[in-house]
């Protein structure tokens, strides 16, 4: 469906940024006012991949992820 699903276990979210293969930053969002749970629309993300980066409280979570239509 085209959708990035991510639930935040216990610890509130700050922001979140997507960036490409050669580093550059295509989506960022602060989060201070998300709940537990966080959707985004990749519909209109080219095919490739992307890293997703998380800060939540003093950690920061990178995880690669893949659009292909």
């Amino acid at each position: 469906t085209g959708l990035l699903n991510i639930k935040f276990n216990n610890v509130q979210p700050s922001s979140i940024a997507i960036s490409n293969t050669i580093g550059v930053t295509i989506f960022e969002e602060d989060l201070a006012k998300t709940e537990n749970n966080y959707s985004l629309n990749l519909s209109e993300f080219s095919n490739g991949v992307y890293f997703v980066k998380i800060l939540q409280g003093s950690e920061t979570i990178i995880k690669k992820i893949a659009v292909a239509k």
